[in-house]
């Protein structure tokens, strides 16, 4: 992503930060004259939401910093980082509205569902508005390194992102739990509808909370990425021509959209520079296949053992008067 995209990527989180205000402040106080736990459940939400941008946005800043000789990947994790912390907030406020929906579910109260009704609608149109805004952010094409004419193209939202959003499309639900539970409550008179709608909304957003958290981890763990099998990855490569072995293979994502490859591979006895179409050919099935852009490929010298058999030697061989030729190769 260039400089110009995150700097429009900040631009919209700031935008949407703003709005989330104007959308806490209408349902704190329709809340309040409502005296409906449900709109004040979401009220609650939407205080989460405060945070999660404001911590989304600044993830994205720092993600736009350089690296240096410190941080040679840069702060291309904040995002993660952020992602994570407001996974703890969500789980944190579902936890307090279902506590809060007991209790009300032991002492009903009335509430006041057409002042619920507008509330919510209000949080609706600037919620999805706000969620285009963030689509708009960060729903770009990621092109990593070429080779030839193969680029390697994700067209994804972030992590950091994803978590933000999740926070405003659980509170479009939210609004929505709220009004339908208004509707009922205005023709049933049944007040303890208000408490369940209200659990509904705080099960959905744990779920989701969840899966986002479940997803940081595994980056800051730096977890194999989802969807790739690194035995395909080692059978891949050993079908290219010239590539008898494979092993020491490491994939990690740098980001949820960014993944790394280390690993040695046993080739013919070469000359380092005649060893580089090789190499050319092994980085594009990691970038087509898999969107693995970076890579550093170590490459090891295959000839044969004492008794003639096949030795693909390495740093623990045995073999005696072999010498071990190595490439190194960083893209």
């Amino acid at each position: 992503m260039n400089k110009t995209k995150e700097q429009g990527g900040g631009q919209r989180f700031a935008l949407a930060f703003a709005l989330t205000l104007a959308i806490l402040a209408v349902e704190a106080i329709g809340g309040l004259m409502a005296n409906s736990l449900a709109l004040l459940s979401d009220a609650g939400h939407v205080v989460t939401d405060v945070f999660a941008l404001g911590l989304g946005w600044f993830a994205v800043r720092q993600a736009a910093r350089p690296a240096n000789a410190s941080k040679t990947w840069g702060y291309q994790r904040a995002g993660i980082i952020a992602a994570f912390v407001n996974a703890l907030t969500l789980l944190a406020i579902t936890v307090v509205i279902i506590v809060e929906a007991i209790a009300r579910l032991r002492h009903p109260e009335a509430v006041q569902p057409l002042v619920m009704i507008v509330s919510a609608l209000f949080g609706i149109g600037v919620n999805l508005l706000i969620a285009r805004f963030l689509k708009g952010a960060h729903a770009h094409a990621h092109v990593g390194h070429e080779h030839g004419d193969h680029p390697h193209t994700h067209d994804e939202v972030d992590l950091n992102t994803r978590a933000a959003l999740l926070h405003v499309l659980g509170d479009v639900g939210a609004s929505v739990g709220v009004i339908i539970g208004a509707i009922l409550i205005a023709l049933t008179r049944a007040v303890v509808i208000d408490a369940l709608i209200s659990c509904a909304i705080a099960l959905i957003v744990g779920v989701g909370a969840l899966r986002i958290g479940r997803d940081a981890m595994n980056v800051l763990l730096e977890s194999v990425p989802k969807g790739i099998a690194t035995d395909q990855i080692k059978r891949d490569l050993r079908g290219i021509q010239g590539v008898y072995e494979v092993h020491d293979l490491h994939v990690w994502g740098i980001t949820d959209t960014q993944r790394a490859l280390t690993c040695h591979a046993v080739i013919d006895d070469m000359p380092i520079n005649a060893s580089a179409p090789l190499l050319d050919r092994i980085n594009r099935v990691l970038h087509d296949r898999y969107g693995i852009a970076h890579t550093t490929v170590q490459f090891e010298r295959h000839t044969r053992g004492p008794q003639g058999a096949p030795c693909a030697c390495s740093a623990d061989c045995d073999c005696t008067g072999v010498e071990m030729s190595q490439a190194r190769a960083s893209r």
